[in-house]
């Protein structure tokens, strides 16, 4: 079927409708719930000062030794080993259990399951088997929507996030709340990826970028949700409780969002198209475009596939232009998150209040995503994804260089602090931008199956990123910041190698893409190699 018959269908139904702005605004808000799950480990497993528990006649200064990390800073108190006697230098490991200095009734998962000592990597641990969950919701979900539908996935996800949420808060152990949180990560997964491509394609060209740019800011306020309920509640285990309702209000607002009507013509379901497209038309006091509807029946068999093949993840990788598109976006994706999640959950580790760091990191990645959603639609989305992504590896370098330099002067801690939540907030932009470019390279056919396969890389840095910082524990403090800055800088450059979208029609067969390739001029001097090659993979035997 011809890309412009569809474009030509969603342009008769609105420019946009007020139900496809509804039916947005319903799908969009389950990233306040999303992104809240993936970051409340901030507070969840946040810096939880410690010492040995004492007895009744002994004192902090008699018999805590006092230690100096990373040989910078002042000496800070051990908080694994006490002295055996009184004005004894002999340490030994506590004994009692652990005493936490956590203020205002705070508590974390670390005290809650005292994660310290030899158990201190635990904590790194659960975050990253959540991100495993996350990992595997992109593997599945992109396969199960495919080929069931974009709704009815979604549904099951909500549901299934609900009732993972509440168990996590009754079931109060670390191996139970390692596993559950896995399974939730899976669900939270669905959350995005679907409410994204079913969002994605109610729209026309045109409003693609907007509306998918607008996605990272609704994001963004789902970390303001995370730290207004942190604030006030401090108890991990109530802000767990609070954000379980979440996606039950969710699951009734999907109930007014229709399937996606690019799904059910590539599935030729033109009988629940044309229920759709009713509702939608009635909806926003519109004529039945009754042409345009024949002739994306009669069209209908450009979607045809060959017997007895589907669209798999190996679509992926068979033509050359898909093939290295996978394969730059694959680094992209995993640096964006390993930056973005790395210097997330770093926050309290920083100089200053955490909550105060958390604060002043929303306002900047809200601006940042906000400058984004202004620049992509003026600028196309390479060059400010490159900018974006030149600007976080630079500030990591920065930070490298204020850790180096191992000065006690709090200019220079507050300069570190302040490139790393820049680093942020430059990530949290490009990851927004990101998924709509990812989205329009790929046609309908292996869209969600592409997204889920570039976004699991996105997991893979996610469930690393914990790892880069506590590299930095048993290295040095800067090595998670050089590692970031390398590959941020290394991505600025291979997105410049990747086509250009801005103002194009999304494709919805792999055939649609063999053509883009073979119509695109050498305007930018191409060499005659490399229009050959088009012409070459134009050529090739359709997979799809």
């Amino acid at each position: 079927m011809d890309v412009t018959i569809v474009d030509e269908l969603f342009t008769n139904l609105g420019d946009p409708g007020k139900f496809q702005m509804v039916s947005y605004f319903f799908l969009v808000t389950n990233m306040i719930f999303a992104l809240a799950t993936h970051l409340n480990v901030v507070f969840y497993a946040a810096k939880t000062p410690h010492h040995c528990k004492l007895d009744m006649n002994q004192t902090l200064q008699d018999f805590v030794p006092l230690v100096r990390h990373n040989l910078k800073y002042e000496e800070q108190i051990d908080g694994c080993h006490v002295y055996t006697a009184l004005n004894s230098s002999e340490t030994e490991p506590c004994r009692n259990g652990w005493t936490y200095g956590l203020k205002h009734g705070e508590k974390t998962i670390i005290s809650e399951f005292n994660l310290v000592c030899d158990d201190a990597y635990k904590s790194e641990l659960a975050t990253t088997i959540y991100f495993g969950g996350v990992l595997v919701g992109s593997l599945t979900y992109g396969f199960l929507a495919d080929k069931y539908g974009r709704k009815p996935t979604l549904a099951f996800a909500q549901l299934s996030a609900g009732v993972l949420g509440f168990a996590i808060f009754i079931f109060r152990n670390y191996y139970a709340f390692v596993i559950l949180r896995f399974f939730l990560g899976i669900q939270v997964q669905a959350f995005i990826l679907l409410s994204f491509v079913l969002a994605m394609e109610l729209f026309q060209t045109k409003h693609r970028a907007r509306a998918g740019v607008f996605f990272g800011i609704v994001a963004v306020s789902g970390g303001v949700v995370l730290g207004i309920l942190a604030y006030f509640i401090r108890d991990w285990k109530y802000i767990q409780l609070t954000l379980s309702f979440f996606p039950f209000i969710q699951l009734l607002f999907l109930c007014f969002v229709p399937e996606s009507p690019r799904w059910l013509i590539v599935h030729k379901q033109f009988d629940k198209v044309e229920k759709i497209v009713h509702r939608i038309v009635s909806f926003n006091n519109l004529p039945y475009p009754e042409q345009v509807m024949q002739g994306i029946k009669n069209n209908s068999s450009q979607y045809q596939t060959t017997p007895g093949q589907k669209a798999t993840v190996l679509d992926l990788f068979k033509s050359p232009s898909l093939r290295r598109t996978t394969f730059i976006l694959i680094i992209i994706w995993f640096t964006v998150s390993a930056a973005f999640y790395g210097l997330a959950f770093n926050i309290s580790f920083l100089f200053g209040d955490k909550y105060v760091n958390f604060a002043i990191s929303e306002a900047v990645d809200m601006c940042a995503v906000v400058l984004m959603f202004w620049a992509v639609p003026r600028f196309g989305r390479r060059r400010p994804l490159t900018l974006a992504f030149f600007i976080c590896g630079m500030a990591n370098v920065i930070a490298v260089v204020t850790i180096t330099i191992e000065s006690d002067a709090t200019w220079v801690k507050v300069l570190g602090t302040a490139t790393a939540l820049l680093g942020k907030s430059c990530a949290v932009s490009v990851l927004n931008a990101l998924t709509t470019f990812t989205a329009e390279l790929y046609p309908t056919v292996i869209r969600n199956i592409s997204l889920g396969v570039n976004t699991a890389w996105t997991r893979i840095g996610g469930m690393l990123s914990p790892q880069i910082f506590l590299l930095g524990a048993y290295t040095a403090t800067y090595v998670p910041y050089c590692i970031l800055g390398v590959i941020s800088l290394t991505s600025a450059f291979l997105i410049l190698l990747l086509p250009e979208t801005h103002n194009k029609s999304l494709m919805d067969t792999i055939d649609h893409v063999r053509k883009e390739v073979v119509e695109m001029r050498d305007d930018d001097g191409e060499s005659s190699q490399m229009v050959e090659e088009k012409e070459a993979l134009f050529h090739e035997e359709s997979s799809v």
